[in-house]
């Protein structure tokens, strides 16, 4: 019994600093995926995504001018009763975390 609690109290201490630390990162096995980084990195870190959509577009800088703008949105499923990742990586970079639906 004392080994089962120990173990609850242990996942439920993960799952607070989990939470503590907000849709700017989320945890990879031992990493921390945080923004700014590589799509490189992330793949390395997490291994490749369940989904990759792929979209672009252009984007007015201040000075009336416009850029064109690939974006991707990386899905990981992290199993049915964890709430899936999106990531999204604008030219490369990852610039948006978000929770998604139940994984599968």
């Amino acid at each position: 019994m004392g080994g089962k609690f120990a173990v609850w109290i242990f996942l439920a201490l993960g799952s607070i600093q989990s939470q503590a630390r907000g849709d700017d990162s989320f945890r990879c096995g031992s990493h921390w995926v945080e923004l700014g980084e590589s799509s490189a990195s992330v793949e390395h870190a997490c291994g490749p995504p369940r989904e990759i959509h792929r979209t672009a577009g252009r984007v007015q800088n201040g000075d009336g001018t416009s850029m064109f703008i690939e974006y991707e949105t990386w899905t990981y499923d992290l199993g049915p009763v964890t709430f899936s990742r999106l990531l999204v990586f604008s030219d490369g970079v990852l610039t948006s975390i978000t929770t998604g639906e139940y994984g599968r």
